[in-house]
């Protein structure tokens, strides 16, 4: 399509006409895409284009639904020699819902091109946690114009860990997050990653910059345990309050004396409450309060009586006794008795395992022996005098064959008979 097509004349030192016919010129943008998607927040350039064999005379025009641009920040650059061109240039560096539309760019009367740009905004917002109940963390790309043409991907995330579609979580058809029966353990800062695919076959996606959305929670605060407390005079008292909550709350330790006219102790701020030594001036309502920088207006609180022991049962502690201190020296008396426990266990054992080689060693030798004497037995040779007396005396081993060996006794002295001759 041509610009112009009439003949311009000039005059060089106002003596020579110079005449330039007209070429057919091309208007564009870059890139020249009929159809562009952004994401609300990234950056947007919209760049238009002049080419053309003869001297542009005409100013490039950007517009927005028919409308000049603003809140862009415009450049304009050209050459000096043919072949001419000339580029107007529009960029802004956070899109929003206001740049949905469609561009024109045109050079004159006669030339427009078209570009329709949809900016993709997501609605999302944090929850308050009902403990027992559903949460719901919103996520949802939309058009800013209403357009829905495309296919999204939304995945999420809590704590650095990937959230998959379980009993827990359930990612619907919008890109929300349902939380089932969220409770503390649920509270905190979670991440919504959004892609969205469009042109033809989905070929190009969008990455939409993370969005973060949190789980709060009002202060939630206990104090554990009974909540009359009978301390020993001179004693020190510990007494923890615990809290849940996100943002983590704030603690502050209250105190209303029992006997008004006492001046209040200096409280430790924080979840412990610390009086090193408990006195009757110190018996009173302690009062744990947790407040959140979300939930100004919201206090928690739970709270505890402390009262001296009077029932005579505790053992006097003297002034100062620091309780690590005590702790410390109970841990380190416990160390030692193991110790002690330990190496007596080991040289116990170590004294039977000697004493049974030394009792198997003993029993050895003592088999030795059994066999030796066994095997060295011998008879004494019989006598062809006393063969009827030596039939029943007791064989006796060799005195020779051991040096264990018992010694033989003498032997008896033969028995003689005497014959009649008749």
């Amino acid at each position: 399509m041509t610009v112009m097509n009439a003949i311009h004349c000039c005059y060089l030192f106002s003596l020579f006409p110079c005449i330039f016919v007209s070429s057919e010129a091309l208007v564009f943008f870059l890139p020249d895409n009929p159809k562009q998607i952004l994401a609300e927040g990234n950056a947007i350039n919209i760049t238009c284009v002049y080419q053309a064999d003869a001297i542009p005379l005409e100013e490039l025009q950007i517009k927005r639904n028919g409308q000049d641009l603003k809140d862009f920040k415009i450049t304009r650059s050209g050459s000096l020699s043919a072949p001419w061109n000339k580029t107007k240039m529009g960029e802004k560096t956070n899109a929003s819902c206001e740049d949905d539309g469609d561009y024109t760019c045109s050079y004159g009367q006669e030339e427009k091109k078209h570009q329709n740009i949809s900016v993709i905004r997501v609605d999302h917002s944090n929850s308050t946690l009902s403990p027992g109940k559903d949460a719901v963390l919103k996520c949802e790309p939309r058009g800013c114009s209403g357009s829905s043409n495309f296919t999204k991907e939304v995945s999420w995330s809590h704590n650095g860990k990937s959230l998959m579609a379980d009993e827990k979580y359930n990612i619907i058809q919008s890109g929300s997050l349902v939380i089932k029966n969220a409770d503390y353990i649920d509270l905190g800062p979670y991440q919504c990653k959004i892609i969205l695919y469009h042109g033809g076959e989905n070929k190009d996606k969008l990455i939409f910059p993370i969005v973060n959305v949190v789980l709060t929670g009002l202060p939630k605060v206990t104090i554990e345990g009974d909540k009359n407390i009978y301390v020993c005079e001179n004693h020190p008292v510990r007494v923890l309050c615990k809290t849940e909550g996100y943002p983590k709350p704030d603690v502050m330790w209250h105190v209303r004396l029992e006997n008004a006219s006492e001046k209040t102790p200096n409280l430790t701020e924080g979840n412990q409450l610390i009086i090193d030594t408990f006195k009757s001036i110190h018996e009173g309502n302690y009062t744990c309060v947790a407040t959140s920088s979300m939930f100004l207006q919201d206090e928690v609180m739970d709270s505890v009586r402390i009262l001296l022991d009077r029932k005579g049962h505790c053992r006097p502690v003297s002034e100062g006794v620091n309780l690590s201190v005590i702790i410390g020296a109970t841990a380190a008396g416990v160390i030692v008795i193991i110790l002690v426990v330990g190496i007596l266990v080991y040289h116990k054992r170590k004294g039977f395992c000697k004493h049974s080689d030394e009792k198997e060693k003993s029993s050895l030798n003592e088999n030795e022996t059994s066999s030796s004497k066994e095997g060295n037995i011998q008879l004494e040779p019989k006598s062809s005098n006393n063969q009827h007396s030596s039939a029943h005396e007791p064989l006796l081993p060799d005195s020779t064959t051991h040096e264990n060996s018992v010694t033989t006794p003498p032997p008896k002295p033969p028995r003689t008979f005497s014959f009649n001759k008749q």
